[in-house]
């Protein structure tokens, strides 16, 4: 639930992520609404769920992308403050592992590792 609100992820110089993730009725999995945004103009958007999938006893991350792209990733919670989860979509390229760290309450350390490349943002919380 530490995850519910909106959220702002730079991607760079006058880019961004917007992400609102709300709690579902009943307190089982979370709705997600994405949107990437660059110099003010849309580039695309995606709306999906986090849902803890006691098969699997895994976290279920899937997205739908206006651009006709799924993301679905499967991950844990590593702490009471980190969750890891991986792109488990066959048709990547690569395998995608990400590490998502609070560092406080309206901060989240977010890192992406691609090609053995390492990409760390900052998300804030916003209001």
């Amino acid at each position: 639930m530490k995850f519910v609100g909106n959220w702002e992820i730079p991607n760079g110089k006058d880019s961004a992520q917007f992400v609102s993730i709300k709690s579902l009725k009943g307190k089982k999995g979370l709705s997600i609404y994405s949107k990437w945004i660059a110099k003010g103009e849309l580039l695309f958007e995606g709306t999906g769920f986090w849902v803890y999938n006691a098969e699997m006893n895994k976290i279920d991350i899937s997205t739908l992308l206006s651009t006709g792209y799924i993301f679905h990733d499967v991950g844990e919670f590593t702490s009471p403050a980190t969750m890891e989860f991986t792109d488990e979509n066959k048709k990547a390229k690569t395998v995608t592992k990400f590490k998502l760290e609070f560092i406080s309450p309206n901060e989240i350390e977010g890192t992406t590792i691609e090609n053995n490349k390492t990409y760390t943002a900052i998300w804030k919380r916003v209001k």
